[in-house]
């Protein structure tokens, strides 16, 4: 199934999320066979324990539980919490919600585990200014940007049509064809080129939170993640896609390769192919894993300046002739496990 991200933006669980505990500790000994189902912390059935008759209080179906280290669980049905666990319940504001958008939220905040240990358990204060990426549209009545929330139900609906239709036909969809096939590059077959000799360098712009609007522009910042796009403004793109943008300051070395126009920060630099630089999926993939390899050499007080980067060796392949191997820069990555999904 095909996701296009690009009319999507960020969303804090703030904006998104009521949050709420439990009254009543309910410990092991009030547990029983009949009642309501009781969620503590765990990876387990959906967080369940057991049943109570216990006088607590009731959550209501469609709603989400989130225990102390990041675990998430949509639930269809009424449920009670512990509270010695620090297990929350997350209510979708201004909406009425469905289980399909539950169990949709559910799998992006599952990402999120990894933020989250005995030595820094999850809480909402922790997690309220936490972004989620999700398919948006705008909504006329309201004048703002919302969640598009029958995208996430239809696209639940579809996976879960191609579960009970054809189990053989999603699993297939989820391989690769290519373990085992990648051929390394020979370590004779590399050489040194300047950044300079095959990119033009070219800044970002600087553009505050106060002044972006809601759009769908891709608003790329100096991060590690979310191919660096941090927003989506409203504002016209300032770089051309088909280029590279790379972080020097905040998370420096930080390489994504950009498909589509976007807005760079000024924190980001964007690496406009020259001519003879081939620049595609496959070989941009390559190229920022190489540049990342350099983020070693700065830090917050030696920053990538332009001057720097543009004078930065990157060991590439290289043909017979000593140029740049585009050629098997793709066919590498074309190889490697996945390669035939990007």
């Amino acid at each position: 199934m095909a996701i296009a991200t690009s009319s999507w933006r960020h969303f804090t669980f703030a904006e998104l999320f009521t949050a709420s505990t439990g009254d009543t500790d309910i410990v092991q000994d009030m547990l029983e066979d009949v009642g309501e189902p009781v969620v503590s912390a765990g990876e387990s059935n959906e967080g369940v324990v057991g049943r109570t008759t216990v006088s607590a209080k009731v959550f209501p179906p469609n709603t989400i539980t989130i225990d102390m280290f990041g675990q998430a669980f949509a639930h269809g049905y009424n449920y009670k919490m512990v509270t010695h666990a620090r297990v929350q319940s997350l209510a979708i504001q201004n909406h009425k919600a469905t289980l399909r958008e539950c169990l949709y939220l559910v799998a992006l905040i599952n990402f999120n585990k990894y933020k989250f240990a005995y030595g820094r358990m999850c809480n909402w204060e922790r997690i309220k200014g936490e972004h989620l990426l999700l398919p948006a549209i705008f909504d006329a009545r309201r004048n703002r940007i919302v969640p598009n929330w029958q995208y996430m139900s239809d696209f639940v609906a579809e996976l879960e049509e191609r579960r009970c239709d054809d189990k053989v036909a999603l699993v297939d969809a989820l391989k690769t064809s290519n373990i085992g096939r990648n051929k390394p590059i020979g370590s004779k077959c590399w050489g040194k080129f300047r950044i300079s000799e095959l990119f033009d360098v070219r800044k970002g712009k600087r553009l505050t939170k106060e002044d972006q609007t809601d759009g769908v522009t891709p608003y790329v910042g100096a991060i590690d993640s979310n191919n660096g796009v941090s927003n989506y403004i409203g504002q016209k793109a300032i770089h051309e896609g088909g280029t590279i943008s790379l972080s020097y300051n905040g998370s420096v070395g930080e390489a994504f390769y950009q498909p589509k126009p976007f807005w760079a920060t000024d924190d980001v630099n964007v690496l406009y192919p020259k001519s003879g630089t081939r620049l595609n999926p496959w070989t941009a993939l390559f190229i920022c894993t190489i540049l990342r390899q350099e983020k070693y050499c700065y830090s917050y007080g030696r920053k990538w300046v332009l001057e720097a980067m543009n004078e930065t060796f990157l060991r590439l392949p290289k043909d017979k002739s000593g140029k740049v191997d585009w050629n098997e820069m793709e066919r590498l990555i074309r190889s490697l496990p996945y390669g035939d999904r990007i």
